[in-house]
């Protein structure tokens, strides 16, 4: 797991990252967007680092097996790899299951991390992803890259999958998703988790930088 460097800054969430009620959130995604049904939530777009393909694979595996059916819903503002994506899900079977949500704006993305079931954040290399800060923010329960450079604070409120294993990934997926109790708990470790990274804490962040510099 990565940890804080010297230059490392981490941003804080926007104030619009918070809880909501959960039923109003899915009550405004339906509204806006036609997505009734529980769902898995993908945010940060299709270009290939993200790995989206082997999420869609992974979710593949497991959509059949759980008790009830969550859809899984990828939130991107880019057309590129898009159709790639809709003919794996239409090969695989499952583009009934998959929802591919363009061009969300900032705020409604709120709604999308309350309304949903988990986020999950594959992502094969990534800086500190703005995404699961927001989502954390929101007590959204977290399935993240173990190669994405999270900051040690928030490093045991997520579970964690490797990226380049799809067998890995739909099994943490399916575990998750099985179990309320720990859905629940990941919730509240993302709510606390997300309390030490405010904007009031940044100013904090760039002074400690600061005195390891000078």
């Amino acid at each position: 797991m990565q940890k804080e460097t010297a230059g490392t800054l981490y941003s804080a969430a926007d104030k619009i990252f918070r809880p909501l009620d959960k039923r109003e959130a899915r009550r405004v995604i339906e509204k806006k967007y036609n997505i009734g049904d529980k769902f898995i939530l993908a945010v940060g777009g299709t270009e290939p680092k993200k790995n989206i393909g082997r999420l869609i694979r992974a979710y593949h595996l497991i959509c059949h097996e759980l008790s009830e059916e969550f859809k899984l819903v990828i939130l991107t503002n880019t057309e590129d790899h898009y159709e790639i994506f809709e003919r794996l899900a239409q090969k695989l079977s499952i583009a009934d299951k998959i929802i591919f949500a363009k061009f969300v704006s900032k705020r409604n993305l709120p709604f999308f991390y309350n309304a949903c079931e988990c986020f999950i954040y594959p992502s094969l290399y990534d800086h500190f992803g703005l995404p699961l800060l927001e989502a954390a923010s929101c007590g959204t329960p977290i399935i993240a890259s173990k190669l994405s450079a999270v900051p040690e604070p928030l490093e045991n409120c997520f579970v964690y999958v490797d990226p380049y294993d799809v067998i890995n990934i739909a099994q943490n997926l399916y575990d998750t998703m099985r179990n309320n109790k720990l859905r629940e708990e990941l919730s509240m470790k993302s709510l606390e988790c997300s309390r030490r990274y405010s904007w009031e804490q940044s100013p904090k962040q760039m002074l400690k930088v600061h005195k390891k510099f000078s």
